[in-house]
Parts: C-alpha cells; structure tokens; sequence
C-alpha cells in the first residue's frame, strides 16, 4: 500500500506562486481588449510577481537567518498586497497629453488667421472635461505600477526577516547546518571563514580529552 506524500513548504509554495500566474494571466486578459492598457497591465502583473520572487531569492541568498516559515510568509503576503495595490479597486485614470496640432503656429498663416486660432485655443479649455481629483483615492492606488515592484521586494524582505527570527526565537524552528554554496559570494566566504574557525576549535578541544584521558590512564597505571 502506497503512503501518501506529504506537501513540503517548497511545494506550497510553488502552488501559491502558480495560482498566483494564473490569476494574473487572467486579469491581463480581463483588460486586453482596451489596447491602450494592455501594456500597463503586463507590466504591473511582472511588477506584482517578479518583486515578491526577488525578493524571496534574495532572502535566502543574503541572510543566514532566513528560513522556510520566514521565506513563505514574506513572499505569500508580499504577493497577495501586490496584487492588491494592482488591481484590488478603481484607480484614478491618467491624463494623457493632448496630440492635436489645432492651434499650433504656422509661419504661412496671416497674422489674422493666427489671432482667429489663438483664440479658438481660448475658447477649447473652456470645453475640456474638467482633470479628476485624485485625492480621493487611496494613495497606495495613486501610485505609478513601476513602485509595484520595488514595494513588493522589500515586504518580502522585512516581513522574511521579522518571521524568521521570531520562529527561531520561540523555538518553532531549530538551528540548521548552512551550505555556503547557496549564498551570494562575500556571503560565503564569510559562513566558510566561520565553520573553519568552529572546525579547528573542536578540532582542538576533541585532541586536548584525548590527551587528557591518555596521561590519566599512564598515571593510573
């Protein structure tokens, strides 16, 4: 009979992470029909997951402390508020420049004509559609999708680090032996430097029973 296999943390979240993908991949073509947000929302569903994933690589590459509970917690939630602060509620529209050339000068008009347009200029911001306030929304959803990103990496960062400590700290996740292959290289060099410094003293301290156990049994004898 078949036993069946336990989910580790890594595969939670790799589920995670794919549900997340597809959730984004369907959102982007919730919006694809308008053309002219088609590229602002591929860019901000890569900003809402790519900011979470470096910052979970970069957890576990820059900081010995780190650890699964830590590396889970910050990149699940990082995701889920990036997501949010992407597509969680209405955001104000931006406002493009105008591309007409109704107005603009041209040295072969008259002066006449270009007092006529001059004026007609005038009398269009009259008729303009007044700029929305966008003080009425929530500042996290004023802000350009290019922050997304960035917002995304330190969460994962911070909320990694304060995890991780405290389920060291109250004891939920025992110490564990660290593989400086797995760091960024000063990182590395710095953990090697260290288990050789605790190899040569327990080196040393394991020859110094021995020597003592040898001279007593001599002198027992």
């Amino acid at each position: 009979m078949e036993t069946a296999k336990v989910l580790e943390w890594g595969d939670y979240l790799v589920i995670t992470l794919t549900i997340a993908i597809s959730v984004g991949i369907g959102i982007y073509y919730r919006f694809a029909g308008d053309r002219q947000k088609t590229s602002e929302t591929s860019l901000t569903i890569f900003a809402a997951v790519g900011g979470p994933l470096l910052g979970l690589f970069t957890l576990g590459m820059l900081f010995e402390s780190a650890n699964q509970r830590g590396a889970v917690l910050g990149s699940a939630l990082s995701l889920m508020f990036s997501l949010w602060i992407s597509f969680g509620s209405p955001r104000p529209v931006a406002q493009g420049l105008p591309v007409s050339i109704e107005g603009c000068s041209n040295e072969t008009r008259s002066f006449l004509y270009k007092k006529l347009e001059m004026e007609h200029i005038t009398l269009q911001e009259y008729l303009h559609p007044p700029i929305p306030d966008k003080s009425k929304f929530l500042y996290l959803y004023r802000i350009s999708y290019m922050w997304i990103g960035p917002i995304g990496f330190f969460i994962t960062i911070v909320i990694g680090l304060v995890t991780s400590n405290l389920s060291q700290f109250f004891g939920f996740e025992s110490p564990k032996n660290i593989n400086p292959d797995l760091f960024f290289p000063f990182i590395a060099k710095r953990i090697r430097k260290r288990l050789q410094t605790d190899n040569g003293l327990t080196a040393h301290k394991y020859e110094f029973k021995n020597k003592t156990r040898c001279n007593t049994a001599t002198t027992h004898m």
